[in-house]
C-alpha cells in the first residue's frame, strides 16, 4: 500500500474511534463501552413501549427533531435549557448504529474468537430490529384499517367504523353522498359514452364490495380463532420478554463490559423491544378483532346492501347499454331491408351486382344483431360464473374452517360434504364450456381480419363504383351509379359498427374465460377437499348399532337393532303395488309424450331377439374357421367381437331404455326416478356380463380367436350364467334403494344388506375360481409358467379373495358409502382390463394373421418353383404339405410384442388414473403422517414415498420398454444405420434410467445438496475398489459417442474376431464365428489396440495366391483369372481387380489375385466358389497348378538292401528293394 492511501486509512480509523473514546471517557474512565449499562433492572414491558413510542413521535410545535450523534443518542438541542436531566439509559438502537458497532469490531484489538461471537450477537440484533419494524408496520396497518377514527365526511357525527356509524350510515338512502358514490341519473336519457364510462366504474366498485362482502362472510371465524389463542400466545411472549429481561438483569449485574457482553446487551435489548412492540401488535389485534365482532352483524348489512346497490345500478346501466346497442341492430336490419325495397327493380335488374351488394348489407346488419345478442348473453355468463364463484368460495372458506380438522369429522359431517359435492358443477362440464368460449374467442381474430381488408377495400369508393358499373346493364348503369354508392356507403358503416362488435364480444369473452377458469379451479378445489375427507367418515352406524347400550343383562331383553326398523320399511316401500303402479302409469305417460323413442326402443329390441339365434350360429362358424392353422382372415375376428355385442345387446338395452324413458320431465315420483337410475346402471352392469359371458361362449371370440383354454373359460361361464340370476337383482335392488331421495335410512339398512349378499356371492365365486383345488386356473398356475406375474400367485390370489371381506366388514362397520365407491371403481378397473385384454387378444391375432399370410405367399411362391421343375407326384405332395406350414404366436418378434406391451400399459395406466383419481385424492392424509424415521423440518411422508415407488416403477418399465419402441416406432424409418440406432436406444435406456433417479430421489425429499455426501464417499470408493467399474462404464459412455465400434460391425481385438452384439453399461459382447460369445470390458476395447474391419467403410480386398507348373503359360493364366473374377456377381468392378505375376517359386511361377468385395457378409463363400472356378477352368485349360517336388540321391544303403539294379530290372527281384542309384521322387502339397 502507497503512502497516501496508508495516511488516508490511519485518519479514517482515528476518526471512527473519536465518539466512541470520547463517549467513553465520559463514563468514569469505563472501558470502551458501546453504551452505557442500564444501573436498574430494565423496564417493564409498558415503560418499555412507552419509551419506544415516545422516541418515535414525531416533536411538538413544529420543533425540529434533535438529530442522532455517531453513538446513537440525540444530539442536544441548538438552545439547552438550563437545567438539564439526569442521562438516560438508551433502550433501542437503529439497524444503522448496529452495524456500526459491528463494523467496528474490526479495529478493535480482541481475539477473533469474541469478535465472531459479538458479530453474531450484534446480528442477531439486526434480526430482532428488522422484526421490531414489522411489528411497528403491522401495528400501523391495524390502527388504519381496523380502529375507530372521526369521519371526515361527518366530523360531528359517531366515529367511523362504530356501531352507531354503521347504523346510522343503513339509514340514509343509498344515493346520499355519505354511503356511496352511486349518483342518481336517468340512464335512458345519459349519453353512451357517460354510460360505458359509468358502467366501467360501477363494476369496479361493485367487484370491490362484493370481495369485501366475501372476505367478511369468513372474517369471524377466524377472528374468534385469533381470540381463542390469544391469551396462550399472549402468556408465551411475555414469557419470553421476562426471560430476555432475567438476561439483561444478570449482564447488569455482573457488569461486564467486554465486546462480547456489550454485544450481547444491545442483542437483548433489541429483542425486549422487538417483543414489547409484539405485545402491542396482539393487543391491538385483539381489541380490533373484538370490535370487528361486536359491529359484525351492523357492519355485515351494510356491506351487502352497498353490494347490492352497485349490483342493481350496474344491471341498470348495462340493461340500457344492451338494449341501445340492440336497438340500433335493429335499425341496421331494417335500414338494410328498406334500401333494398327502395331499389328492388333496379336491383333485381341486376342481381350480379347491386343484388349481391344489398344481400350482403343485410346479412351484415343480421350479423350485428346476432353479434350483440352474443355479446348480451355472453355477459349475463359472466356475471351468473362470477356469482357462482363468489357463493362456492364463501361455502368452501366456511367448509375449511368448519371441516378442516379432520379429527372433528362425524357422521353428520360426511353428509353435508357429499350434498355439498352434488351441488357444486362438474370440472369437466366446466372445461367443455371453456374450450367453446376460446374456440370461439379464436375465431373472432380471423372475422375480424377479413371484416378489416373488407372495410380498407372500400377506401377508394370512386373505383369500387367503376368496377361493379361494368356490371350493370347499359341502360341502367346512369340510375345505378347513385345507388351503388349510397350502399357502399351502408355497408362502410356496417361494416365498422361489425368490428367495434367484434371488439366488444372479445373483451367479454376474455372476461368469461376468466370467470370461467376461476369458476373451474375453485369447484375443483372444493371438491378435493371433500374428496379428501368423505371418504374417510362413516356414512352410517354399525349394522348392530341399537339405542340401547348392553351394559348389564337385564337391557338385553330392551336391546333392538337402529337399523331393523328402517329394513322393514325400505322392504315395504320397495314392493309397494302402490309404487309400481306409479311407476307404470308414469311409464306409459312417457311413451305418450316421446313416442318415437318408445316405438325405437321396441323395435330394435325385437330385432335384436329376431337375429340372437342366426347370430350364435354364425359366431360358431367363425369360431371353426378362426381356428383353422390356414386362416389368414382377420375380418373373421372382428365379425365375431360384432356378433358377440349383438348377443349380448338385447336385454341390457331394454333396461336402459326403460330407465331412460323414467329420467323424463313427466316423471316426478321419487320411486320412479330412483327406479330409472337403478335400471340404466343396471343396464351397464348386465352388458358387462353378458358380454364376458358370450365372450366366454364355446367357440366363441375367446377361445376360437384369442386361443384361450376351453378349461377355464367353461369353468368361469358357469358361474358368469348365475350373476344375472343371484348378482344383478340384487344390485339393481341396491341401486334403486341408494337412488331414492326420500329416506336416507332405506339406503343404509336393507341397501346394505343387499350389498354385502353381493359380496358374499362375489367371495365364493372368487373362492371357487382361485383356491379351489378343483378350479382348472388353480391348477394351471400351480404348474408354473415363466410369467413372474403368474409365479406370484400365492400371493394375488388370496388378495382377490379377501377383497369383497374386506369391504364387507367396512360397510358392516360404518363406512358404506367408502365400500361402495371402493366397490364402484374396481368394477370399472376390471371391465377396463377386460376391453384391455380383448383389444391386446385382438391386435395380436392380427400380428399373427398378416405373419401367417406372409409365409403362405412365401410358400406358394417355393411350391410354383419345385412344380416348375418336379416330375414326380411324391414331390407334389411334400410341396403340399408346405402351405400347411404356419407361424406360431410365439414367433411374434419381440419389439412388436414390446410396441403392444408399452400401448396397453399407457393405456391401463391412464386409466386407472381416471377411475381412480377421487380416491387419490382421498390419500392426501399422506402427505401428512411422516415415515416413523424421518425427522427434520421437512420430513418425508408416507406420500413420499408412494410416489417415490411408483416412480422408480415407472422408471423400471420405460427403460424396459422405451428405447425398443422408439427404435421400432422412430428409429428404424430412419436413414441411419444399426450401430447408429443401437447407440441411441442405449443412450435413450440412460438417460430415462436418470431421469428416474432423479424423479425417485427428489420424491423423497433428495436434492443435490443433500447427497453431496454420499457422491463424496461414492468418489473415495471409485478412487479404491470402484475404479475399474467406474472406467468401464465411463468407457461405454465413449463408446456410444465416439463410436469407434458399433454393434454389427465386424472386429479383431487381440486374436479374437467376432461381430459386436451388444454394447452394455460395463461390458461388450463379441460372438465369433462359432456362436461363441466373448464378454470384453468397455475399458479393454478403448485403451487397446483394435481392428474394425467396417467402421468407415465394409469394402474389403480378397488376395487369392495361384502356383501354375514351370513352363505354362502365364499370360493365359493371368487372362482367365481376370476373366474369373469379372463375371464373380460379387466381386466389384471399383476398386477393379489386379491380377500379377508375383514371381518365381522353388516349384512353381507365383500368380496373385487381388480382388474387393462390397462387405464381409459373404467373403468366406465368395473365395470357396473363386477357388472352385480358378481350379475348374485351370484343368479346362490345362495349365497345371504345380506342386512342391524333391529328388532323392541314394550314396549307399544298409547290407540287406537290394540294389537299385534289380529296382530297375523288376526280373532280377523286388523293384521296390534293389538298386544303387535309384532315384524316387516324392511329393507334398501345402
Amino acid at each position: 500500500m502507497d503512502m497516501p492511501r496508508l495516511h488516508l486509512f490511519v485518519s479514517l480509523v482515528i476518526l471512527s474511534c473519536l465518539p466512541l473514546t470520547s463517549w467513553s471517557l465520559a463514563q468514569d474512565s469505563e472501558p470502551i463501552n458501546p453504551l452505557r449499562a442500564a444501573e436498574t433492572p430494565a423496564a417493564q414491558p409498558a415503560a418499555a413501549a412507552t419509551d419506544t413510542n415516545n422516541a418515535a413521535a414525531p416533536p411538538a410545535n413544529g420543533e425540529s427533531a434533535p438529530q442522532p450523534t455517531a453513538n446513537g443518542d440525540a444530539a442536544a438541542p441548538a438552545n439547552p435549557p438550563t437545567e438539564q436531566a439526569p442521562a438516560e439509559v438508551k433502550k433501542e438502537f437503529t439497524k444503522a448504529e448496529i452495524e456500526a458497532m459491528q463494523s467496528g469490531l474490526d479495529a478493535q484489538a480482541v481475539p477473533e474468537e469474541e469478535k465472531t461471537e459479538a458479530k453474531q450477537y450484534y446480528q442477531d440484533a439486526i434480526q430482532s430490529t428488522n422484526e421490531l419494524q414489522l411489528k411497528r408496520e403491522e401495528l400501523r396497518r391495524f390502527a388504519a384499517d381496523h380502529l375507530e377514527k372521526p369521519d371526515e365526511k361527518d366530523p360531528d357525527g359517531p366515529k367511523q367504523y362504530s356501531k352507531s356509524w354503521y347504523e346510522r350510515r343503513l339509514a340514509l338512502p343509498v344515493e346520499h353522498p355519505w354511503v356511496s358514490e352511486i349518483e342518481k341519473f336517468d340512464v335512458r336519457t345519459a349519453d353512451q359514452a357517460y354510460l360505458e364510462k359509468r358502467a366501467a366504474e360501477l363494476e369496479q366498485r361493485s367487484n370491490e364490495w362484493n370481495k369485501k362482502l366475501e372476505k367478511l362472510t369468513t372474517d369471524p371465524s377466524k377472528y374468534k380463532a385469533f381470540l381463542n389463542s390469544f391469551p396462550s400466545t399472549r402468556q408465551a411472549v411475555e414469557e419470553r420478554l421476562s426471560e430476555t429481561q432475567k438476561e439483561l438483569e444478570e449482564l447488569t449485574a455482573n457488569g461486564g463490559s467486554s465486546t462480547i457482553s456489550n454485544a450481547k446487551r444491545v442483542a437483548l435489548l433489541q429483542r425486549q423491544a422487538k417483543l414489547t412492540a409484539e405485545l402491542q401488535a396482539l393487543d391491538a389485534q385483539r381489541d380490533a378483532y373484538q370490535r370487528a365482532l361486536s359491529v359484525y352483524d351492523v357492519e355485515l348489512k351494510y356491506t351487502q346492501r352497498l353490494a347490492d346497490a352497485y349490483d342493481k345500478r350496474l344491471k341498470d346501466v348495462r340493461g340500457e347499454i344492451n338494449a341501445r346497442r340492440q336497438r340500433a341492430a335493429n335499425e341496421q336490419v331494417q335500414e338494410a331491408e328498406a334500401e333494398a325495397n327502395r331499389y328492388k327493380a333496379l336491383i333485381e335488374r341486376n342481381p350480379d351486382s347491386l343484388g349481391t351488394l344489398a344481400t350482403n348489407n343485410q346479412a351484415l346488419a343480421k350479423d350485428i344483431q346476432s353479434l350483440v345478442e352474443q355479446d348480451q348473453q355472453v355477459i349475463e355468463e359472466t356475471t351468473s360464473a362470477t356469482k357462482l364463484q363468489g357463493e362456492i368460495s364463501t361455502d368452501f372458506t366456511e367448509f375449511k374452517q368448519q371441516f378442516g380438522d379432520d379429527s372433528q369429522l362425524a357422521q353428520a359431517s360426511g353428509e353435508l360434504l357429499r350434498k355439498q359435492r352434488e351441488r357444486l358443477p362438474r370440472p369437466s362440464q366446466l372445461q367443455g364450456e371453456i374450450l367453446k368460449r376460446t374456440n370461439q374467442r379464436n375465431n373472432i381474430s380471423f372475422v375480424r381480419f377479413n371484416a378489416t381488408q373488407e372495410r380498407k377495400n372500400l377506401s377508394n369508393r370512386d373505383q369500387v363504383v367503376a368496377e361493379m358499373l361494368q356490371k350493370v346493364r347499359a341502360e341502367d348503369r346512369s340510375a345505378a351509379a347513385k345507388v351503388i354508392r349510397q350502399l357502399l356507403e351502408s355497408k362502410a358503416e356496417y361494416l365498422e359498427s361489425y368490428i367495434e362488435n367484434l371488439d366488444e364480444l372479445e373483451v367479454n369473452l376474455n372476461a368469461l374465460i376468466a370467470a370461467q377458469i376461476r369458476l373451474k379451479d375453485t369447484a375443483q378445489d372444493f371438491r378435493d377437499f371433500i374428496a379428501e375427507r368423505d371418504l374417510w367418515i362413516r356414512s352410517c352406524g354399525p349394522l348392530w348399532a341399537s339405542d340401547v347400550r348392553l351394559t348389564h343383562d337385564a337391557n338385553l331383553k330392551n336391546w333392538r337393532p337402529f337399523y331393523l326398523d328402517p329394513t322393514l320399511e325400505a322392504l315395504a316401500w320397495s314392493l309397494s303395488p302402490e309404487n309400481w303402479l306409479q311407476v307404470l302409469n308414469d311409464l306409459q305417460l312417457a311413451a305418450s309424450r316421446q313416442p318415437f323413442i318408445a316405438l325405437s326402443l321396441s323395435v330394435a329390441f325385437l330385432l335384436l331377439l329376431w337375429v340372437q339365434r342366426r347370430s350364435r350360429v354364425q359366431l360358431r362358424e367363425l369360431g371353426e374357421e378362426a381356428e383353422k392353422k390356414t386362416c389368414t382372415d382377420f375380418m373373421l375376428s372382428l365379425r365375431a367381437l360384432y356378433l358377440t355385442v349383438i348377443v349380448s345387446l338385447p336385454w341390457p338395452l331394454l333396461l336402459w331404455g326403460i330407465g331412460k324413458l323414467l329420467e323424463g320431465p313427466p316423471v316426478e315420483a321419487d320411486f320412479s326416478l330412483a327406479l330409472s337410475q337403478a335400471l340404466q346402471l343396471t343396464a351397464w352392469l348386465l352388458l358387462l356380463t353378458e358380454f364376458t359371458r358370450q365372450c366366454c361362449r364355446a367357440n366363441g371370440l375367446v377361445e376360437a380367436h384369442l386361443d384361450a383354454q376351453r378349461s377355464w373359460l367353461a369353468q368361469l361361464r358357469r358361474y358368469l350364467r348365475w350373476m344375472p340370476i343371484v348378482a344383478i337383482p340384487l344390485a339393481f335392488w341396491q341401486i334403486g334403494l341408494d337412488a331414492q331421495t326420500g329416506e336416507s335410512l332405506r339406503s343404509d339398512s336393507l341397501g346394505r344388506l343387499l350389498f354385502l349378499a353381493i359380496l358374499a356371492y362375489s367371495t365364493f365365486v372368487l373362492y371357487r375360481l382361485l383356491l379351489s383345488h378343483n378350479s382348472s386356473l388353480y391348477q394351471f398356475v400351480m404348474r408354473g409358467t415363466s410369467n413372474w406375474i403368474v409365479n406370484l400367485h400365492k400371493i394375488w390370489r388370496p388378495l382377490f379373495v379377501l377383497v369383497p371381506i374386506v369391504l364387507a366388514v367396512m360397510a358392516t362397520l360404518g363406512y358404506y358409502y367408502t365400500a361402495e365407491q371402493l366397490a364402484q371403481r374396481m368394477l370399472g378397473t376390471l371391465a377396463m382390463l377386460l376391453l384391455l385384454l380383448i383389444a391386446g387378444g385382438l391386435l395380436r391375432r392380427w400380428v399373427l394373421l398378416n405373419r401367417r399370410l406372409l409365409a403362405r405367399e412365401q410358400a406358394m411362391k417355393r411350391r410354383a418353383q419345385l412344380l416348375a421343375a418336379a416330375t414326380e407326384g411324391d414331390e407334389v405332395a411334400s410341396i403340399a404339405e408346405i402351405v400347411e406350414e404356419t407361424v406360431d404366436l410365439s414367433a411374434l418378434s419381440q419389439q412388436t410384442r414390446k410396441l403392444l406391451r408399452v400401448m396397453l400399459f399407457v393405456i391401463g395406466v391412464v386409466g386407472v388414473i381416471m377411475i381412480w383419481r377421487d380416491v387419490f385424492t382421498a390419500l392426501a392424509w399422506l402427505d401428512e403422517n411422516a415415515l416413523p424415521w424421518s425427522r427434520g423440518e421437512h420430513p418425508t411422508t408416507w406420500g413420499d414415498l408412494l410416489r417415490s415407488l411408483l416412480a422408480a416403477l415407472v422408471t423400471y418399465v420405460a427403460v424396459r420398454d422405451l428405447p425398443s419402441l422408439l427404435e421400432l416406432v422412430i428409429l428404424q424409418h430412419l436413414p441411419i444405420d444399426s450401430g447408429v440406432r443401437y447407440a441411441t436406444a442405449t443412450l435413450a435406456r440412460y438417460s430415462l434410467l436418470a431421469i428416474g433417479i432423479v424423479v425417485s430421489a427428489a420424491a423423497l425429499g433428495i436434492d443435490g445438496t443433500s447427497i453431496s455426501w454420499l457422491v463424496a464417499a461414492m468418489g473415495v470408493g471409485l478412487g479404491f475398489g470402484l475404479q475399474e467399474i467406474f472406467a468401464n462404464f465411463v468407457s461405454g459412455i465413449i463408446l456410444l459417442f465416439e463410436r469407434p465400434i458399433r454393434v454389427g460391425d465386424i472386429i479383431t481385438l487381440g486374436d479374437k474376431t467376432g461381430i459386436v452384439s451388444r454394447i452394455r453399461i460395463r461390458a461388450t459382447t463379441i460372438t465369433d464365428w462359432d456362436r461363441k460369445e466373448y464378454v470384453v470390458p468397455n475399458k479393454d476395447l478403448v485403451t487397446e489396440r483394435l481392428l474394425n474391419w467396417t467402421l468407415s467403410d465394409q469394402i474389403n480386398r480378397v488376395v487369392i495366391e495361384v502356383g501354375i507348373a514351370y513352363g505354362s503359360d502365364t499370360d493365359q493364366a493371368c487372362d482367365l483369372l481376370r476373366q474369373i473374377v469379372k463375371e464373380h456377381p460379387i466381386v466389384l468392378d471399383d476398386p477393379a481387380p489386379l491380377i500379377n505375376f508375383d514371381g518365381f517359386g522353388d516349384s512353381t511361377l507365383n500368380l496373385i489375385v487381388r480382388c474387393y468385395l462390397p462387405n464381409l457378409d459373404n467373403r468366406l463363400q465368395t473365395i470357396h466358389e473363386l477357388h472352385t472356378i480358378i481350379n475348374r477352368r485351370f484343368n479346362e485349360a490345362e495349365i497345371e497348378i504345380a506342386f512342391p517336388q524333391r529328388d532323392l540321391h541314394i550314396r549307399s544303403m544298409p547290407p540287406n538292401w537290394e540294389s537299385p539294379e534289380k529296382l530297375r530290372n523288376p526280373a532280377r527281384g523286388n523293384s521296390s528293394e534293389s538298386g544303387d542309384s535309384a532315384e524316387t521322387s516324392g511329393s507334398n502339397n501345402e
